[in-house]
């Protein structure tokens, strides 16, 4: 007799195969309306495809990983063994939503006017303060203008987390604590990034991307 896939190890491709095809209505919208967007704009339309598909690519496969770490538990009999998978799914995540954010805002920026007065520095965007001097430069708004209060600071927080994870290792620096405004940590406690957190950074970015490619199309007509 052939030997029977463990019930976890099935379950496991189970939550897999909904991960992939998990979306809601809502991202499925926001979606659409970027890209339509990017269309209609001459100067996004044109060369910089790859940075928009890139981003809505990243947003799609972060989504579906957080899927994958909230059914961990249910996926490994180890408990121990689940969330330290979920864990470092989360963890890693940030990293990735903000990198291609990071790149569409570039290419962007590039198809805007200001950037032949203005050119971008080198991984300017990746610095959410010096980004916003030169969408301030170039479109009179800043991403608090675009974020209602609430979410431009769970923006703030979300990309500080990205920072102490990738700079820090995961501990609390005094940068975090001064500009997150999170004060559930102390100098040097390890920082908890969850799956709904990331998911938070994936909607903020994809909010913040349409709103970009609306604006900079205003300004090109």
């Amino acid at each position: 007799m052939g030997t029977r896939a463990h019930p976890g190890r099935r379950h496991a491709r189970s939550c897999l195969l909904r991960a992939r095809h998990a979306d809601t209505d809502r991202r499925a919208i926001a979606a659409t309306r970027l890209v339509r967007v990017a269309k209609d704009s001459p100067g996004l339309a044109s060369g910089h495809n790859s940075a928009r598909t890139t981003f809505t690519g990243a947003l799609t496969t972060v989504r579906s990983l957080m899927d994958i770490a909230d059914r961990m538990p249910e996926v490994l009999d180890d408990r121990d063994a689940a969330a330290d998978a979920a864990r470092h799914l989360a963890e890693d995540s940030p990293v990735r939503v903000w990198s291609s954010f990071q790149r569409f805002a570039e290419a962007t920026y590039e198809a805007h006017p200001a950037s032949a007065l203005k050119p971008a520095r080198r991984n300017v965007f990746q610095n959410l303060d010096a980004s916003e001097e030169f969408w301030r430069g170039a479109l009179g708004k800043t991403y608090s203008d675009l974020l209602a209060p609430g979410e431009h600071r769970d923006l703030v927080r979300l990309v500080q987390a990205r920072h102490v994870l990738v700079h820090q290792d995961g501990l609390v620096d005094a940068d975090y604590l001064a500009k997150s405004g999170d004060h559930r940590y102390s100098l040097g406690q390890r920082l908890v990034v969850t799956p709904s957190e990331v998911c938070r950074l994936a909607d903020l970015t994809e909010k913040l991307a349409a709103a970009l490619a609306l604006s900079t199309q205003a300004v090109e007509e």
